[in-house]
């Protein structure tokens, strides 16, 4: 009989004790998540966004390294002289080249180190990488991109940061 009391109550205790971990593997932390990232006009949003510049559209784009929010606009090619000094003021883009068949930023030979699109971080650290091309062309001389019907900008927002 007293073996038998004494099985009971280890039996009663191993219950307990299991519904009391079962209690606590309840509790569920309550801590906000982070909002969701919103594909749109990023320049626009900062007020950073010359009058020539026009907003397209914005993509989520996915590849097997990274997520990214794409921003997309255009320029006509009368204006992207303005456009492209805007850039390289307030985001450190280097100057556009002809390189081939199109123009597009490049480091420069005397700085190896220096980015090759502008960038920018916002106020809660997601980076943002700014650059500007022209479509195919054989214009090889800046005075006369105003024969180039338009240039783009393009601003990516990558999503795995900060």
């Amino acid at each position: 009989m007293q073996r038998l009391s004494q099985n009971l109550i280890i039996f009663l205790l191993a219950i307990a004790s299991t519904s009391c971990t079962a209690r606590t593997a309840i509790v569920v932390s309550s801590a906000p998540s982070p909002a969701t990232p919103v594909c749109e006009d990023f320049l626009g949003k900062w007020d950073k966004k010359p009058k020539e510049l026009q907003f397209s559209s914005c993509k989520k784009m996915k590849n097997p390294q990274t997520e990214s929010l794409v921003a997309s606009y255009s320029v006509k090619g009368k204006d992207a002289a303005q456009v492209e000094s805007f850039l390289r003021q307030n985001f450190k883009m280097e100057p556009l080249k002809f390189l081939c068949c199109g123009w597009e930023p490049t480091t420069a030979v005397d700085k190896p180190n220096l980015p090759r699109y502008g960038g920018y971080r916002d106020r809660d650290g997601y980076k943002y990488e700014i650059s500007m091309y022209s479509e195919e062309t054989l214009v090889n001389n800046r005075q006369h991109w105003n024969r180039i019907p338009k240039f783009n900008v393009r601003v990516t927002r990558y999503l795995q940061e900060p």
